[in-house]
């Protein structure tokens, strides 16, 4: 008749006692048959998927078209600043303008009012002289 050896073994028939792991045994899951829900995941997981590329796709193109319309805005505020310098540089020159032609209209002022002196102080000394014959 055969025994068993006397050593012992990494095999313990009483699993009531059994308190750890055992690092020799190596666990399996069982296949588990192909269920509706399975199939309602899988084909939920694939629309999810198709919609977000949609969205995907579609904020793209709603970027691209925000940074065209950006680029745009840049190039008319460029313009914009160029033209209001321009209109700047033309107010300070018609105000220098301004203020030589006041300049001029007052110095006129003056020479018409000395004219105007001169006239006035003639007319009284043509009427005062008493060897103009009238």
């Amino acid at each position: 008749m055969l025994r068993s050896p006397n050593a012992k073994c990494q095999s313990n028939p009483d699993i009531s006692n059994f308190s750890g792991t055992v690092s020799s045994a190596s666990q399996r899951k069982r296949k588990q048959p192909e269920s509706e829900f399975g199939d309602a995941i899988a084909t939920l997981s694939q629309e999810l998927i198709k919609k977000l590329d949609d969205w995907r796709v579609e904020l793209h193109g709603a970027i691209s078209r925000v940074a065209e319309n950006i680029s745009n805005i840049q190039s008319d505020l460029a313009t914009i600043s160029q033209v209001t310098t321009e209109i700047k540089e033309e107010l300070n020159s018609l105000c220098s303008n301004h203020t030589a032609l006041a300049q001029k209209v007052y110095d006129q002022g003056l020479k018409i009012q000395g004219l105007t002196n001169d006239v006035t102080s003639l007319t009284k000394f043509q009427f005062s002289t008493p060897w103009i014959n009238k």
